[in-house]
This record gives structure tokens, sequence and C-alpha cells, in this order.
């Protein structure tokens, strides 16, 4: 599928944004991520019948997520991971927070004992050359990283 198609946007709060286009579910993190945050990305593997690519950027204000968010995570890609055909995760930027969020997401990883591709990685640039890697073309760095007035969604 072409980059040019237009991202049909699932879910919009001024936390985060899901996206969804072909075989790729994008989601935006603006601030910390919650149990709903991946029960709305649970959903949106289960209504699409071939494995999904998930991409998830968190932005400059997101922090560690709690205890609650990081099990739920777990529980997401335990049980959903039929539906999955690479997870990656970008966690821009450098410091104490990122460095925490980058310890975080690696428990959850390892809690999680994932059956598909995981990666986390430190820009968008690297997220689509793994993600290319590993069967799923369709992102571009501009897909991940471009403010969400920009996504040509209808």
């Amino acid at each position: 599928m072409p980059a040019s198609t237009p991202w049909e946007v699932l879910v919009e709060t001024p936390g985060y944004t899901l996206l969804k286009r072909s075989a790729v579910l994008l989601c935006r993190l603006h601030t910390t991520p919650t149990p709903l945050l991946l029960r709305g990305i649970e959903r949106a593997l289960e209504q699409h019948s071939e494995p999904m690519a998930v991409v998830i950027h968190a932005g400059a204000s997101v922090s560690v997520p709690n205890t609650q968010t990081r099990l739920a995570a777990s529980r997401v890609m335990r049980l959903s991971a039929p539906r999955i055909s690479a997870w990656v995760v970008v966690l821009e930027g450098s410091g104490l927070i990122r460095t925490a969020l980058r310890s975080v997401a690696n428990t959850v990883r390892l809690i999680a004992r994932s059956q598909f591709p995981l990666r986390l990685v430190a820009s968008a640039a690297e997220a689509t050359t793994w993600l290319a890697e590993h069967g799923t073309v369709e992102v571009t760095v501009e897909d991940i990283v471009s403010p969400i007035d920009d996504r040509a969604a209808s």
C-alpha cells in the first residue's frame, strides 16, 4: 500500500492518537500511556483480519507509565500476539526520563515474552528501517513524527 494512502483515525484524545493504514497501527502518544490506550490497541488488533505492525511514538511529554499500565501492555502483547506482525516503540530523546522509559519498556517486553518481533528504538528513522527488515515497508519517518493535522486522514 502506498505511503500516500490516508491514515484512518481510530481514536483521538488529548493523550494519544491511534491511526490505522493497511496492516499498520500507529499510536502517537502525547502524554503518559494508560490502560485505556492499551485497550484501544487491543480492539484495533481484534478488528483487523491480518496481523498488524504496531508502531508507538512517544512524544517528549511522555513519562514512565504506572504499574497498572505496564501490566496492561504485557497482557495485550501476550493475548494479541497472533494478530501482531511486529511491534516497535520509538522513544526519541535523551535524559533521565527517556532512560527510565526504555528500562520500563524493556521490562514489559520481558514480562510479555513476545512471540513476534519487538524492538525499542531511539528514532523514527531507526523504526522504519527495522520495520522494513521485518516486512512492513508502508511506514515513513514522516508518518511517525508528522503533526496530527498533516496526516491527510478522512
